[in-house]
């Protein structure tokens, strides 16, 4: 069980009439096993009984919902009920019984003077039922002496109560809520928040009428050359024009392989025993490119006998080939 014990503080609060039904205001602190407060919503149900041991309440009450804000709670009897002062005519003693989620909680409690409240309210021969003491201070040290003592304080003007461990607020029932107040003025602009994701394309709209022409660009960049189609045919041969200027000299191509061995001639004279004989001699492929650097030797301790170049006009620069050959020892 959550709750367990249970101090109850009963104040009779008649009526100025005798036709108007009286109300009880029901107090009381609510905790656990542990003894700490119960902060709650629960069901209370206030039973009057004529007799501490009687079965049959002679008036009987269920409040769902009731706040219970650190072991504190309030309710009212004759709110759901109408409480009629003439039962406690015949009725020498009352007490109530307090149950919480439809589980008595202690034993009944007596009422005192509440049943000759009620009494005096039917008469309306009394304006109340319990007098309050006017004070600026608590009249003694809330502790479980004083438990259930009230007082009214004449610095706030209002009922205070003794919970057995400190003087609070008496706070009977919320009133009927009023009238909704006048509109306050326009709040500022909140700042603009992040920008959402963006929505789905709408359905396209029907296409508008063809605007004017307009102006004429100015003439874009020259595009890419387009694939080259397809050859036509051959046409007919035009008359031979003139010559036209020698053109430059093309690339040399690679040197053909070499041919055959011709047949060997017949000996010539013997020349003359002067000059420089070699033999062995051969033309080098070109030994340099465009624009590089060129640094050659005959293979072979061999000598250069003779030289070719080629002039290129884009590069400004030749290409050079070396006849080598071996000298004959004398």
């Amino acid at each position: 069980m959550m709750k367990r014990i249970l101090v109850v503080l009963l104040l009779a609060v008649p009526t100025l009439a005798a036709a108007v039904p009286p109300f009880l205001t029901v107090q009381g602190r609510l905790t656990n096993l542990a003894g700490q407060p119960v902060n709650d919503k629960v069901t209370l149900t206030v039973s009057l009984l004529d007799d501490p041991d009687a079965l049959v309440p002679f008036h009987t009450e269920s409040f769902i919902g009731v706040n219970v804000i650190d072991g504190v709670f309030s309710t009212t009897l004759g709110t759901q009920l109408p409480l009629d002062p003439m039962v406690f005519d015949d009725i020498e003693f009352a007490y109530a019984r307090i149950d919480v989620e439809g589980v008595p909680i202690g034993q009944p409690i007596s009422l005192g003077s509440v049943a000759f409240a009620m009494k005096a309210a039917a008469a309306d021969v009394a304006h109340r039922a319990l007098a309050l003491q006017a004070l600026p201070a608590p009249p003694v040290t809330c502790n479980s002496g004083a438990l259930g003592r009230t007082y009214l304080n004449t610095t706030d003007y209002r009922i205070h109560f003794c919970t057995g461990t400190a003087w609070e607020l008496y706070m009977g029932p919320p009133g009927p809520k009023g009238d909704a107040g006048a509109q306050g003025p326009k709040g500022d602009a909140g700042t603009t928040g992040t920008q959402g994701p963006k929505g789905d394309a709408g359905t396209p709209g029907a296409q508008g009428p063809k605007g004017d022409a307009g102006t004429t660009g100015a003439q874009g960049p020259k595009g890419d050359a387009g694939a080259t189609g397809v050859q036509g045919p051959k046409g007919d041969a035009g008359i031979p024009g003139g010559a036209g200027p020698k053109g430059d000299t093309g690339t040399t191509g690679q040197q053909g392989p070499k041919g055959d061995t011709g047949a060997t001639g017949p000996q010539g004279p013997a020349g003359p025993k002067t000059g420089i004989v070699t033999t062995g001699c051969f033309w080098t492929g070109y030994v340099n490119v465009m624009d590089g650097e060129m640094d050659y030797i005959c293979p072979n301790n061999g000598i250069i006998a003779g030289m070719y170049s080629y002039h290129n006009n884009n590069t400004e620069d030749r290409q050079f080939k070396f006849y080598c050959c071996q000298l004959v020892n004398q």
